[in-house]
């Protein structure tokens, strides 16, 4: 089973144990989402090409998983998808 998946079933299954309520169904399917996502991931890829390996080294020592996929859940939640 791949990572991501691997790692949505063990959130999932948190949720349901350690919360005791379900995770609402979804009307949006993942593949509708990556669909979404692509364009803007490679919109992004391109505009670093001509970013200095210093700047990007900096931008990857900088990045907090954590606070990232904190600030994804809250804009998920509160419908702040711009």
């Amino acid at each position: 089973m791949l990572p991501a998946v691997v790692g949505l079933t063990e959130w999932y299954e948190h949720q349901q144990t350690d919360h005791g309520t379900s995770v609402p169904e979804s009307t949006t399917t993942v593949v509708d989402n990556i669909i979404r996502a692509v364009p803007n991931m490679t919109a992004h890829a391109r505009e670093l090409q001509t970013v200095d390996r210093e700047t990007l080294e900096e931008i990857v020592a900088e990045f907090d998983p954590a606070a990232a996929l904190a600030a994804a859940e809250a804009a998920i939640r509160n419908g702040d998808l711009d």
